[in-house]
């Protein structure tokens, strides 16, 4: 039985999209946890949220690489 190339290719994107929302919900769930342990408000969370954000437009790369070593 052969596969047609359209099968191949939902198939690798379905398993792409799958392994997405597993990590999403992942690393959502583990982050509700870590607020509610801490007992962060709402309002809290809003500012955390937007000193985040701007950081992130500042230094993008920050978040994907590792800082270089300073030796």
């Amino acid at each position: 039985m052969e596969l047609s190339t359209d099968i191949w290719i939902w198939g690798i994107l379905g398993i792409g999209i799958i392994g997405l929302f597993n990590f999403l919900v992942s690393f959502g769930l583990s982050l509700v946890l870590a607020f509610r342990s801490r007992n962060l408000s709402s309002k809290e969370l809003t500012k955390m949220a937007k000193a985040v954000w701007i950081y992130f437009k500042m230094n993008p790369k920050s978040f994907f690489f590792p800082p270089k070593s300073k030796e």
